[in-house]
């Protein structure tokens, strides 16, 4: 994946007019990834994550198989096509950076 492609995969996001847009939009852009690529991903992640204690170890792998599930998760609802109200919904404002900023502006700073 290039930069300039993840850069139109953004924009298409941002463009996204519901959450059933947007979750169309993820689920194309993850299905690029095939289970071989995440098994190797993953292989490649456990390796490096080897000389971590064990308990944290233990606690980011699990993490990072959950994102893994997560990927076919999101496939799967895009592929069957939900009938969850929800997904009717505009994404909100997380994709909305200019309004993220203004109310960064708005908000004043805590008190130390």
């Amino acid at each position: 994946m290039t930069l300039e492609g993840i850069r139109a995969a953004c924009r298409r996001m941002q463009g996204a007019k519901t959450k059933r847009d947007l979750l169309q939009i993820i689920a194309g852009e993850v299905s690029k990834f095939d289970l071989h690529d995440l098994e190797t991903i993953y292989a490649r992640f456990e390796r490096r994550v080897d000389s971590l204690p064990a308990g944290y170890r233990d606690r980011l792998l699990a993490s990072v198989r959950d994102e893994i599930l997560a990927h076919h998760r999101l496939i799967l609802l895009s592929r069957n096509g939900s009938s969850e109200d929800w997904l009717d919904e505009p994404p909100g404002p997380l994709l909305d950076a200019p309004a993220r900023r203004r109310r960064r502006r708005r908000t004043p700073a805590a008190s130390t």
